[in-house]
């Protein structure tokens, strides 16, 4: 059995260890007023530092959509990774859709801070599916 964790990038992981731990990272959409970046893809580390620094705008961000989590759990499963998968976040779960996705594609577990006003949703589609959920009581984000 192929084991793969798959998170957001709230993570913050480095590509090479990412890539050398097999995780997937999906990323996550930053925003700073207007304009809209995808982390790891149209905006870097550094570049977020100095829109940071600059503070003309606080950022926003928004966790990944669950369709965008589609394509690596797909990913997975084409590389034999079908049962036993693992899905962190950094970011709440409000709402049960992403636990029906995560589960269409053999997710074992979901790690995830909780904290969300609607967790017991995600919990009650969790138990539904047999996903086991664990809440870690904290954040560890970091942008």
């Amino acid at each position: 059995m192929a084991i793969r964790i798959i998170t957001d990038s709230a993570a913050d992981f480095e590509a090479s260890v990412a890539k050398r731990r097999r995780i997937d990272v999906v990323p996550m959409t930053i925003q700073f007023g207007t304009a809209s970046f995808v982390s790891g893809k149209t905006i870097t580390n550094e570049v977020f530092y100095q829109l940071l620094q600059e503070g003309r705008e606080n950022p926003a961000t928004s966790q990944p959509a669950p369709g965008a989590f589609l394509r690596f759990f797909e990913e997975a499963k084409a590389a034999g990774a079908t049962e036993g998968l693992v899905l962190a976040s950094d970011g709440f779960l409000p709402f049960d859709d992403t636990v029906e996705q995560a589960s269409r594609y053999g997710v074992a577990a979901i790690v995830q801070p909780g904290g969300s006003i609607r967790d017991e949703d995600s919990i009650k589609k969790a138990d539904e599916k047999g996903i086991v959920m664990l809440f870690t009581g904290m954040r560890h984000f970091k942008h």
